[in-house]
């Protein structure tokens, strides 16, 4: 049976999550995750003291490799915890893939399945995974704002952050992060006064939304998000070339492109008043030094299109034009 829990923000839970497994190990032992992800992520690890390995990316599901999981357990040992993300909200080979890793690293090991970029569910499922999560918070499918949320074999006594928080020590860890990662250094967590203090006031210590207040803003709020998503979509799919547009299992959280050079990409959206991203940019460097070849292929040639309330039909065709220009000149 899986029990629901909330919380003020996703990273929370991983938080919770990771600090009882120490207190349960006796010891804090590093936890696995692929290249792509969120910052946030590593950083909920990093403030529950949790040592962070990324692993590379399968070209295939661009999740994680799960041969490199293997190697990574033969030659270091067994893990305190592994998360696997669906990558753009992509659920491509998900079940697959948690059933591989839970053979891999058996009934002592925390298995963590990262949704926070599917669309949200509010039906517990069974799962290989301890914890199923999802998020509502700023810039995912379902923007409410904050919120997070995750159904758990055993909810029981997970810890919550308890310093105050402080909103702007997020800005300065991520923004130390982009610096260190630019640089190809490791970011001086552990040296730096202000960074370390960061690191214990950047998650809410507040309780989570109620969840019946949380379940029916979902359920009010979802289809028409949705629908704009895919309205939008269209648009782009229409006028961006057709072998630069990602399959549709990859394109409900933003619509994915490739391009021979994403930073490129990036300048010309910009330097012409449009905005994207290129997420997940990877913060290996900056957490330590790791050989992560596809992450940063993968990095390279990404770029993101808003398709959320904010971009009207007129925008976007605007900027699936502007777009379709650069990449029939490059």
């Amino acid at each position: 049976m899986m029990h629901r829990l909330t919380t003020a923000r996703a990273s929370c839970l991983i938080y919770g999550f990771a600090r009882r497994q120490a207190a349960r190990q006796k010891s804090a032992g590093r936890w696995l995750l692929p290249g792509n992800i969120c910052e946030a992520v590593p950083l909920a690890l990093m403030s529950a003291d949790a040592p962070i390995e990324f692993i590379d990316i399968d070209v295939e599901t661009l999740a994680l490799n799960t041969d490199r999981v293997a190697s990574s357990l033969d030659r270091h040992g067994p893990c305190a915890g592994i998360i696997n993300i669906h990558p753009y909200g992509s659920s491509h080979g998900a079940a697959q893939r948690l059933r591989h890793l839970r053979q891999l690293i058996g009934s002592n090991s925390l298995l963590i399945d990262d949704r926070c970029l599917c669309v949200p569910s509010l039906e517990p499922t069974e799962s290989e995974a301890d914890l199923v999560l999802y998020s509502t918070g700023y810039g995912k499918v379902l923007d409410l704002g904050s919120g997070g949320y995750g159904f758990a074999r055993d909810p029981l006594n997970i810890p919550v952050p308890e310093a105050p928080h402080d909103p702007a020590a997020e800005r300065r860890l991520v923004s130390a992060l982009q610096t260190a990662e630019t640089r190809g250094q490791v970011c001086p967590m552990d040296e730096d006064e202000i960074l370390r203090r960061s690191s214990d006031h950047w998650l809410p210590n507040t309780a989570g939304p109620d969840p019946v207040e949380q379940d029916k803003h979902v359920k009010s709020n979802l289809a028409p998000v949705l629908a704009h998503k895919r309205m939008i979509n269209a648009i782009y799919r229409e006028h961006l070339p057709e072998q630069a547009c990602w399959p549709d299992p990859f394109q409900s959280w933003r619509f994915q492109i490739s391009t021979h050079d994403s930073h490129a990409l990036l300048e010309h959206i910009r330097a012409a008043g449009f905005f994207a991203s290129s997420h997940y940019r990877g913060f290996e460097h900056a957490f330590g030094k790791f050989d992560l070849p596809e992450t940063r292929r993968l990095q390279s040639k990404t770029v993101n299109l808003f398709n959320d309330k904010n971009i009207a039909e007129d925008q976007a065709l605007a900027l699936a034009l502007h777009v379709r220009a650069f990449l029939e000149a490059h």
